[in-house]
């Protein structure tokens, strides 16, 4: 793991539950975490456990009963650079919500004999800083905002939602994610004017926002204020952090950051009367459905997906590779412009001016740093058009040049920042697009020796493999 000054990311989701006239109470369970292997083929596929890839294949001695053997074979050997599961430096990644089953709930209001509930979703995401890391206390829950609510919620229902944006579009900053998650069940009632609040700050918290939009600190405090003021049930409580690849050793037992589906599944404590005595988690025998996002009952070496499980609370989230960040709006423009010039309140004429033509150009590199990384992008998917090391072609002379063009201006911002000048690029900006080109050129670039000439002699031809497997040039 990264140590020191840790600025990674925090996504911290709380889901809880509104009910009527509860005592407060602890009954989170044994919960854990499993990842869905890589499959583009099956719709019904197997787990790996937390700490290997997405793409199984390690642990090659493990043989006979006892051991989990689904997923023995490495799903991603023919995919092509930049087309892998690890989440890199750089990268704009965004974080879903896909399913969340409630299994069951303590007693509550009942409706001709059967439980009703309501129910919302808050989450928290903030950039780890010295002061921002895991909160282990009863005041950790009450952070985030709200960004789904429901009422009239039964057991053993899946929620009335599909992939709801709970972090991002944004763009990783290389260090590790930390994942806070509560189920909650709160003693409000329905109808109430807390309840209609509810709803409203939960059609704002699911709009994709700025990292910095100043929104986000408005709804963080709502949700943090509504939790704040509840006596909640406990229904599921799980903190888990995963990696960067980067800096860690050459060991599969580590839980690295990928991109892919996730399931946490809540289990009983021994005697507990949901579900029987067993509280041990059937890994090996649960598989996910890629169509719906839901965990299905088998044995331990087929399923088709067929039987759900019900019997069990369970969430499963998607950690996907987005295009490009939320962009930066008037708002946030705006709140800048605002704080700098109070700063500068006695400034002259003229040194406001330069205060508004300096926010300007932050704005303008910015823009540019993204339009970069959205050419290399392009480039990965156009050279590797099924994400497939096999089918690579030759880039357009176009798309080469405009690379070549980039590629020299990051050469030049380089050696600027070294000598402590200002580039079109900033130092950590010139590390991204680096790692970028690396990702295109199938070779691994050191920013203090990147060469522009290298960059173009790599790009203009075929890869060795690629080239024995039958590659053509693109199309004119």
């Amino acid at each position: 793991m990264h140590r020191g000054n840790l600025h990674g990311i925090v996504a911290a989701l709380t889901i809880f539950f509104v009910n009527i006239g509860a005592s407060a109470s602890d009954r989170a369970g044994i919960s854990d975490y499993a990842k869905v292997q890589f499959n583009t083929t099956a719709s019904c596929v197997p787990f790996v456990r937390k700490y290997q890839s997405v793409c199984g294949g390690e642990y090659s001695a493990d043989s006979g009963s006892g051991y989990d053997l689904r997923a023995r074979s490495n799903s991603c050997q023919q995919l092509a650079p930049g087309s892998g599961p690890t989440v890199e430096k750089g990268q704009i990644i965004a974080v879903y919500l896909n399913q969340l089953m409630i299994s069951d709930f303590l007693e509550r209001a009942e409706i001709f004999g059967r439980k009703r509930g309501e129910i919302a979703v808050v989450a928290r995401i903030a950039e780890q800083d010295a002061t921002t890391d895991f909160d282990f206390s009863s005041a950790g829950v009450n952070r985030g905002r709200v960004v789904y609510f429901s009422s009239g919620v039964q057991p053993r229902q899946t929620l009335n939602f599909s992939q709801m944006p709970i972090y991002g579009p944004v763009e990783y900053k290389g260090k590790p994610l930390l994942l806070e998650f509560h189920i909650l069940e709160l003693d409000i009632k329905e109808g109430t004017e807390l309840a209609g609040l509810l709803t409203a700050v939960a059609n704002l918290g699911q709009t994709a926002y700025p990292p910095a939009s100043p929104i986000l600190k408005v709804l963080e405090q709502v949700g943090g204020g509504l939790l704040a003021t509840n006596k909640n049930d406990t229904q599921f409580k799980y903190h888990a952090t995963l990696l960067p690849k980067e800096g860690q050793a050459a060991s599969p037992s580590t839980a690295l950051l990928e991109y892919g589906n996730y399931a946490f599944v809540r289990m009983p404590p021994e005697g507990e009367a949901e579900g029987g005595a067993s509280s041990t988690h059937r890994w090996n025998r649960w598989w996910f459905n890629q169509k719906n996002g839901r965990i299905y009952g088998g044995d331990e070496v087929s399923s088709t997906c067929s039987s759900p499980i019900n019997d069990r609370t369970f969430m499963t989230l998607q950690i996907v590779k987005a295009n490009a960040e939320a962009s930066l709006d008037s708002a946030n423009t705006f709140a800048k412009l605002s704080e700098r010039l109070t700063e500068e309140s006695k400034a002259s004429l003229a040194e406001k001016i330069a205060i508004v033509d300096e926010l300007k150009k932050d704005v303008v590199l910015e823009k540019n740093y993204r339009d970069a990384k959205k050419l290399i992008e392009f480039a990965i998917a156009q050279r590797w058009p099924n994400g497939l090391i096999a089918k690579e072609v030759v880039l357009d002379d176009l798309t080469q040049k405009a690379l070549n063009d980039l590629a020299a201006s990051v050469e030049a911002s380089i050696g600027l920042n070294a000598n402590g000048k200002v580039g079109s690029y900033s130092e950590f900006q010139t590390q991204n697009l680096v790692q970028a080109f690396s990702r295109l050129a199938s070779k691994s670039y050191l920013v203090k020796t990147f060469n522009a000439d290298d960059l173009k002699k790599n790009i203009g031809t075929l890869t060795p493999a690629s080239v024995a497997a039958g590659a053509v040039p693109a199309s004119p």
